[in-house]
């Protein structure tokens, strides 16, 4: 013969704390027995009933002042135990996908979103014309370059910014949208020219390369930082380079002053390729312990 014992002072609420907590979350159902309307643990038992902890006697009732055996007591734990879990896991399994999910999110940045800026400061420009350098002297200062002519005549000089440009992000080609120049002018070194050069060389060194050449023949007697878009969106490659072509004129011994340069440029979806003198032309490197080749004392 089992021996029964009162279970509602410490296996019942043993089970029940634990079950508190998912019945927070849930709904509340009622009516799930004959017997337990309005009973004091009514929304526990119907809950428990639910999730399969425990059916009640097949008359539909679950006599919830009765006594029950230890092995009644270790069956509706092992359930509960069970579910709590089974709920543990299934809450880890998500927070790992969720983990994975945002991971991927960080690799897998989308080809088509956001700008990229690629600023060169005023210390890049230089003469196009060297031998402008004994009338057109060039001082660098902290945040523009001053363009000083120091003759009595009005004089054209050409400055240029070679601009070294990413052409490719995480696989895919970037495309050049647009550039933003920053100068000063007025009537006595106005600006005659901006000419924006895109430099293709896909036939190797020594070779002649293409260029598209983007102008603005306007002229400036302002103090600015114009943005200058592109008809067409420029799709680079590796064998791309470009550069930046400023015309002033200056009278007398006045000076004009240059800012900075900001190459606008967008991801795409194409893929990115090597540069095409580049597979032909591979070398395998090794590894050399560096300490051995150098010089020693």
């Amino acid at each position: 013969m089992q021996k029964r014992f009162i279970f509602p002072l410490l296996a019942l609420m043993m089970a029940l704390v634990g079950a508190v907590f998912w019945v927070g979350r849930s709904s509340a159902a009622t009516g799930c027995f004959s017997d337990t309307n309005n009973h004091w643990a009514e929304s526990f038992i119907c809950w428990m009933k639910t999730n399969n902890i425990s059916t009640g006697y097949p008359d539909g009732t679950f006599k919830p002042e009765n006594a029950i055996t230890r092995a009644e007591t270790s069956a509706l734990l092992k359930k509960l135990f069970d579910m709590m879990l089974t709920s543990s896991q299934t809450q880890a399994n998500a927070a790992e996908t969720n983990a994975k999910n945002y991971a991927d999110s960080l690799v897998n940045v989308p080809p088509s979103n956001g700008l990229i800026y690629v600023t060169t400061d005023s210390s890049a420009w230089l003469l196009a014309n060297e031998n402008q350098s004994g009338s057109i002297i060039l001082k660098r200062e902290k945040s523009f370059l001053t363009v000083a002519n120091t003759t009595s005549n009005a004089v054209n000089t050409t400055l240029v910014m070679p601009v070294s440009l990413p052409t490719a992000l995480y696989g895919k080609s970037l495309q050049l949208v647009g550039a933003e120049v920053c100068y000063s002018a007025s009537l006595s070194y106005y600006l005659k020219a901006v000419e924006i050069v895109v430099t293709v060389n896909n036939t190797g060194i020594g070779s002649i390369p293409s260029s598209n050449q983007y102008s603005d023949l306007i002229t400036h007697i302002d103090t600015s930082c114009n943005y200058y878009t592109f008809p067409t969106p420029v799709l680079l490659s590796a064998e791309n380079s470009a550069a930046i072509y400023v015309t002033y004129t200056i009278f007398g011994t006045y000076q004009a002053f240059l800012g900075r340069t900001t190459f606008v440029l967008q991801p795409t979806s194409t893929d990115a390729i090597l540069p095409s003198v580049a597979p032909e032309n591979s070398i395998m490197l090794e590894n050399s312990d560096m300490q051995s080749t150098s010089p020693q004392p």
